[in-house]
């Protein structure tokens, strides 16, 4: 390990840390300075790039020793508030969507208007897009892959694949290994939940987040609402049982009001024969679910337990 003296939005930091970590990883793990963001590991989206003595730089593989003695600005440091005039067009124009990308995107355009205070169209194109075309010379070929699960949001390969094919003149198809599938790709919300509610009455519990840190995430396979629904049938479920209630008439108390709910609910005891007496050893349990409050599902599981091993 060796000692660094960074200078980082105006401040000095002193780092300990190995010559060839990422400065993407030494701003958000070892400073907490979060603002910069990691998406796709390779240099290619953006989202990672802060300003180097005013350059716009890819954090993501920029190794550490590389910016010592340079003046780093991220995001946090560009100005209090929000008052860079970027930031302030930004919000102005309503630029903003997700928000994930943003601080890249902001940083980009302030190096671009220091160097270009009056930029064409094209010196936007250059410093904004990921390859450096104009939109006008791109075409995107949309197939039919049914439902388009998994890897649907995302664009980096398509990235790599424009920028391979400029850099040799020629076309190229990009076909990433499993292992490239692996190391580079965004996966669910890696995260604490805690789950509280009052005692006395029955109500969904309030649920709070503490998100990992370095997981690039994305709808992958399923959402985040997803990683939800354990959380809060489980809590509801314990809940229930310390208070020696019902589960089936928990769930009727809390979505009282909600003839939808209500109806998947009672569908569910239905049709699995909800309180009908069970063997010795065996047990039933209740979970409902909307996601987002559109898909609305209710299941209902039978579980024997057999000389201390579990089978549902």
């Amino acid at each position: 390990m060796t000692v660094f003296d960074l200078q980082i939005n105006q401040k000095t930091y002193q780092v300990e840390a190995d010559g060839v970590m990422p400065l993407l990883w030494v701003l958000r793990d070892l400073l907490s300075l979060t603002g910069t963001k990691f998406s796709c590991g390779m240099g290619e989206c953006g989202s990672c790039t802060v300003l180097v003595d005013d350059e716009p730089t890819r954090s993501c593989i920029t190794p550490l020793s590389s910016v010592e003695g340079k003046s780093i600005i991220t995001i946090e440091g560009l100005s209090e508030a929000a008052s860079h005039p970027v930031q302030k067009a930004w919000l102005e124009e309503k630029v903003s969507q997700c928000g994930y990308c943003l601080p890249g995107q902001i940083l980009n355009a302030v190096a671009l208007l220091k160097k270009t205070p009056e930029p064409t169209d094209a010196d936007i194109d250059a410093a904004m897009g990921d390859v450096g075309l104009s939109s006008d010379n791109v075409t995107v070929h949309v197939p039919l892959i049914g439902g388009g699960f998994g890897r649907r949001l995302q664009i980096d390969y398509a990235i790599e694949a424009a920028k391979l094919s400029k850099a040799i003149n020629a076309p190229v198809q990009v076909v990433w290994t499993r292992d490239d599938d692996l190391q580079h790709d965004f996966y669910h919300s890696l995260a604490v939940k805690y789950a509280s509610a009052a005692p006395d009455k029955m109500a969904l519990p309030i649920i709070s987040v503490t998100n990992g840190f370095g997981v690039p995430t994305w709808a992958w396979r399923s959402v985040e609402n997803f990683t939800r629904a354990y959380s809060e049938q489980s809590f509801i479920a314990e809940k229930a049982d310390a208070l020696e209630r019902d589960p089936l008439d928990v769930w009727r108390e809390i979505y009282a009001n909600n003839e939808r709910a209500l109806g998947v609910i009672n569908l569910a005891a239905e049709k699995s024969n909800w309180g009908k007496a069970l063997p010795t050893g065996q047990g039933r349990g209740l979970a409902y679910f909307a996601t987002f409050g559109v898909t609305h599902v209710a299941d209902v599981a039978e579980v024997s337990v057999m000389k201390e091993e579990m089978s549902a």
